[in-house]
């Protein structure tokens, strides 16, 4: 005699369906970036390519919130200032730090580009991920200090947050600006756009949570104005933490995914009729780009001409696709796998 579960048959039900769902959603999306990367090596114009307008709204969009963050942090100061509030301190802090984050990031563009081809000979790209995690940890400090100040003034029994017209005037009108900038961030469709509503957006986050902790503290419960610093500067190490470790893979060298593997390996059989197999593929991470390494298989009685112009131009092929940095291919004659003296699996 069989009993069945309904509800455990209905969860069953749903989870397979759910799977089902995601791998469609995988095929679909595989299928996509496989035609882009055939319109790339096609030399195709890239139809997700930003447009001389978008370009030029992703440079007011970015010149208007470096303007806005300086004026910002301006009256901020003085907002802290006259307030003598935690809450309000803490976002003194995020605004200076986030200032100074994108002059580090900038210094470090402008050292990569004038970088030396004979000192980097593969680029250094990486010096822009070591600069997000060296910014990571020095936010992820200053907010640590935030929270020990306001935890310092709690025990000592030092708070006394005062909040006026003129302050609560400040981060009513800071709030609004960044509600501004963050719908027309949001309007723009290019990365970088969306880059800045998101900042606009942990802006209007911290400048509320600051502006509730100070009033409330001041008007109503002193200990409000310290658990609002504790929330935006715990908001702001948990951002930059997950900041951080999205960039340790990056210069570790982390593996790409199977799906990009396939898609490079898919271009290198259908390259030429002379690869006979792709013995082996390595792709990972050489900062936010991949270095490919290929080992083809072709006859063992052709030419080192003609081996080499295969070769040669599958590597230029490789190349093109946005996300690889360099490829190095390998031609054999034989399956014999890894060849590296030094293996580390």
């Amino acid at each position: 005699m069989y009993v069945t579960c309904p509800t455990l048959c209905s969860r069953h039900t749903g989870s397979r369906t759910r799977g089902i769902q995601r791998y469609y959603r995988r095929q679909e999306r595989y299928l996509e970036c496989v035609c882009e990367d055939d319109a790339v090596l096609a030399d195709l114009p890239d139809p997700e390519a930003e447009s001389p307008d978008e370009i030029a709204w992703d440079d007011h969009l970015t010149k208007a919130t470096l303007l806005v963050n300086v004026v910002m942090l301006g009256l901020k100061i003085l907002a802290a200032y006259w307030s003598h509030s935690m809450s309000i301190i803490s976002t003194v802090v995020d605004s200076f730090m986030d200032i100074s984050a994108g002059s580090i990031i900038w210094v470090t563009m402008r050292s990569m580009d004038k970088a030396d081809a004979r000192d980097y000979p593969t680029g250094n790209n990486r010096l822009e991920n070591v600069a997000v995690l060296l910014v990571s940890m020095v936010m992820i400090f200053a907010n640590f200090m935030v929270i020990y100040e306001s935890g310092n003034a709690c025990i000592e029994n030092t708070l006394d947050p005062g909040v006026n017209y003129f302050t609560m005037g400040i981060l009513i009108f800071g709030t609004a600006i960044k509600t501004v900038l963050y719908i027309l961030c949001r309007r723009q469709k290019t990365t970088p756009c969306q880059v800045l509503a998101q900042d606009q957006l942990n802006d209007m986050i911290t400048n509320v949570t600051a502006l509730l902790g100070a009033y409330i503290g001041h008007r109503y419960w002193v200990y409000a104005d310290p658990i609002g610093a504790f929330c935006v500067a715990g908001f702001i190490i948990v951002n930059w933490v997950r900041t951080a470790k999205e960039q340790i893979p990056l210069l570790i060298g982390q593996s790409a995914s199977p799906e990009l593997v396939d898609r490079i390996s898919r271009i290198a059989t259908a390259h030429d009729d002379r690869i006979h197999a792709i013995d082996m593929v390595y792709a990972y991470h050489m900062g936010d780009k991949f270095l490919v390494e290929l080992h083809v298989v072709m006859d063992g009685d052709l030419s080192l001409r003609d081996s080499h112009d295969v070769s040669e131009t599958l590597q230029t092929q490789i190349e093109k696709l946005p996300f690889v940095q360099r490829c190095f291919v390998h031609s054999d004659y034989e399956l014999d796998g890894d060849e590296h003296l030094k293996k580390f699996n």
